[in-house]
């Protein structure tokens, strides 16, 4: 059942958190200086690798491993993978938005028929944004409006107003949201699972001030990464744990994080100036430490994912879309072995348009 609760109301009586908790704060800056040697993301250089096994939508269809599933749908803007909890087991489930070439973004749902073909449902129109979703891809939540932000549930779905609120993420129970509180920038961390009515003092709902925002979380640990400005005016990026009263574990005023890895042991950053048309660099680094442990450089990149962790791979396999001489690729970089083109290119003259090849949000 739909209910609609305002983002008020949900943090009533919440503790406002500080950023800043004691203890010492290391920082990631030194270890740019650690002599790790750029990987230049030339496509005449790198060998192709084996298909991506996180899912991604070019030529109008999903793709996973070496299958493709062929959609009828509207230039896709972002997409998450979903799961349906299903006793009979999982369903192969997307939700994406979609552009129609108005001035509406379209959220629609996609799954596989009995025949294996993907059937489409439209769930809602209008302005839309900011698609997230659990790690285990049970709930999800968008932007609507550029001021509420909806909760999709396996039961239902709740519907939270705020201010030019979106979400984040999820991290460790918590939806993540973004948004001005007070005239001023605020990340409200609802907790989706508890009941505040019946057991209020076990909701770990709360709020984040002094920062602009996250860029980025991770639902199994309970990191997330935020941005702000330090009190000499220069920008920073930093991990914060949700889990213990959101500690500052590392800073750094020279890389912005962007995605965590599927266990919450890498993190991906790009340079902290980096505007929202793409970067030329990106760096995987260790969570907890912020150790650089490899670099790539590339002509332009927009659009960064992990493949998923398994028993081949330990989850530190960062894919990224590159551009290079009028050609666009999907290239996975490993900390161990460096890194290989996913796909192969095709002609992409324009980076600033839909790219050819989508990866999946995480």
């Amino acid at each position: 059942m739909l209910t609609r609760r305002s983002a008020g109301h949900v943090i009533a009586g919440a503790v406002a958190v500080s950023l800043f908790a004691t203890g010492a704060v290391a920082s990631t800056d030194s270890a740019l200086e650690t002599g790790v040697a750029p990987i230049q993301i030339d496509f005449g250089d790198l060998e192709q690798g084996r298909q991506l096994t996180l899912p991604w939508f070019a030529d109008g269809a999903f793709h996973r491993y070496n299958v493709s599933w062929d959609a009828e749908t509207d230039p896709m803007v972002a997409f998450i993978a979903t799961y349906d909890g299903s006793p009979a087991g999982p369903t192969t489930r997307w939700v994406g938005l979609t552009d129609p070439a108005d001035d509406d973004l379209h959220l629609v749902k996609y799954e596989l028929d009995n025949d294996g073909k993907v059937v489409s449902e439209l769930v809602r129109q209008g302005d839309l944004s900011h698609l997230v979703a659990t790690a285990d891809g049970r709930y999800f939540a968008y932007a609507r409006d550029g001021a509420d932000v909806f909760l999709s549930t396996p039961s239902g779905g709740q519907l939270l107003s705020g201010k030019d609120a979106h979400p984040a993420g999820f991290s460790d129970g918590l939806l993540v949201i973004n948004e001005t509180y007070d005239g001023e920038p605020s990340v409200h961390l609802y907790d989706y699972l508890c009941d505040d009515d019946f057991e209020p003092e076990t909701c770990r709902t709360s709020r984040i001030d002094g920062v602009l925002g996250v860029t980025t979380t991770s639902d199994p640990t309970g990191l997330i990464a935020v941005t702000g400005e330090d009190e000499e005016g220069e920008w920073y990026s930093a991990i914060l744990d949700t889990s213990h009263d959101n500690r500052e574990v590392w800073r750094s005023n020279e890389r912005r994080i962007e995605s965590f890895s599927p266990n919450g042991a890498y993190a991906a950053t790009v340079d902290i100036r980096s505007d929202g048309l793409g970067h030329t660099d990106v760096e995987i680094i260790g969570a907890w430490s912020g150790e650089t442990l490899l670099r790539a450089e590339m002509e332009v990149s927009q659009r960064l994912a992990w493949e998923p962790a398994t028993t081949i791979s330990p989850g530190n396999q960062l894919v990224f879309d590159a551009w290079d001489d009028g050609e666009q690729a999907l290239v996975r970089c490993d900390v161990s072995t460096g890194c290989e083109l996913a796909t192969t290119p095709v002609p992409a003259d324009d980076p600033v348009e839909l790219p050819p090849h989508l990866l999946v949000t995480q």
